[in-house]
């Protein structure tokens, strides 16, 4: 980072080809971005660097850019759950019933659980497992309450139309070039 000098934004996301299609399609200015790719899986130690990275670096805002699919939305949870508490968790276990493990305070708990979100809660010795059902969505509105309660950096989510940044830049060249084609038709143009 030492040439780059200090990030105003860290995007990150599951792998580079993903990473450079969301900068072609939803970025102009790259003058003080910093892209992580997590190489498609999330580990702890991945999530302690970028926590020591964004407070290190005092940085201003965190987009998180994973896939449209149940991995990319659990993988934001934990890094969600991670910048709540500001620090790493157990580790996400994909299954039909999903349990995450984490250590919210009981307030934010509390805020979380009051928006209607179709997760059960199993108290343990050593804090709590969040059970979700196998509906994507039930996640979607986890990680949306979940945002609330982190105050720095600020922090967005930015989740593909399809599954990932790369299926939609392709979808979008495609379309560009269907009405490039199609608007040289209207002036005569051949192909």
């Amino acid at each position: 980072l030492s040439n780059f000098g200090i990030p105003e934004e860290v995007v990150i996301a599951e792998s580079p080809i993903d990473l450079l299609s969301f900068h072609q399609l939803l970025r102009t200015n790259d003058d003080k971005i910093l892209y992580i790719s997590t190489g498609g899986v999330l580990l702890n130690g991945q999530i302690q660097h970028l926590l020591r990275l964004i407070q290190e670096n005092n940085c201003i805002t965190l987009t998180i850019a994973f896939d449209n699919d149940i991995h990319g939305k659990l993988y934001t949870n934990k890094l969600l759950v991670a910048l709540t508490e500001g620090k790493v968790q157990t580790p996400v276990h994909v299954s039909c019933m999903e349990k995450r493990y984490c250590n919210l305070h009981d307030k934010q708990l509390r805020e979380v659980l009051n928006n209607n979100v179709n997760i059960r809660v199993e108290y343990r010795e050593l804090g709590y497992d969040l059970v979700f059902r196998n509906e994507e969505a039930d996640i979607d509105r986890f990680n949306a309450a979940l945002l609330v309660c982190i105050n720095q950096p600020i922090t967005k989510i930015q989740t593909p139309i399809l599954k990932d940044f790369n299926e939609d830049l392709q979808l979008y060249n495609r379309t560009r070039q269907i009405n490039i084609n199609v608007n040289n038709r209207h002036k005569g143009i051949n192909q």
